[in-house]
């Protein structure tokens, strides 16, 4: 079984640049809130392990709060958010992020005032890192290539499925008819399923003592 990691990369935003950092990122959706996994400045699909990914501004919605019972107010600067989860380490998952999106997220991060045009893009990420405080697995070990090899798979019998019940068949035969059709699919490379990879020995362990 593959564990799952995630990384959490927040920093705060260069004063005045909001606004053109929001344009920026827009600019990778297909449509609102969704993130085109095509696009040229981070192509999310390049990353095979990888489940989820978001940029995400964050504003500080409690100052007037603060201010009404008096309380020290925190830095008005709203910070730019960057969260993924994938299996496997999170080391190789920000490997993968510099090589498959080194210039476009040096792109994203130069509207961070931290960020220079020499920093080394690795590290700043791993500086720049909170720790969640908590995460959310939908299936424990449940990997991308096995969540995309199913659906090729469902599609396949789902249209295999629509021929035979049309064409009358027993429940039963249609049942060997699709194990037949299945095997012969996978001999042919047009479906695969991937065996599950051996379970890390220490992540193991620490499951097991958590």
């Amino acid at each position: 079984m593959t564990p799952q990691s995630n990384i959490m990369v927040v920093a705060p935003i260069i004063a005045g640049r909001e606004a053109e950092l929001r344009r920026l990122l827009a600019g990778m959706n297909r449509e609102p809130g969704v993130a085109d996994p095509d696009n040229p400045l981070v192509p999310f699909g390049k990353i095979t392990t990888l489940h989820f990914a978001r940029f995400v501004v964050l504003v500080d919605e409690t100052r007037e709060d603060l201010l009404v019972y008096g309380a020290p107010l925190p830095n008005a600067i709203n910070s730019l958010a960057f969260l993924c989860d994938c299996d496997g380490t999170a080391d190789a998952l920000r490997r993968d992020l510099v090589t498959y999106a080194g210039a476009g997220l040096r792109q994203i991060f130069s509207f961070c005032d931290s960020f220079q045009s020499s920093s080394d893009l690795l590290r700043w990420m791993e500086e720049h890192e909170q720790t969640a405080a908590t995460t959310y697995n939908n299936w424990l070990g449940r990997t991308v290539q096995q969540v995309r090899e199913e659906e090729a798979l469902r599609k396949a019998l789902d249209l295999q499925l629509q021929i035979k019940t049309a064409a009358g068949l027993s429940p039963r035969r249609v049942w060997e008819e699709l194990h037949v059709f299945v095997a012969g699919e996978k001999a042919a490379g047009r479906l695969s399923l991937t065996p599950p990879a051996p379970t890390p020995l220490m992540w193991s362990i620490e499951n097991m003592l958590d």
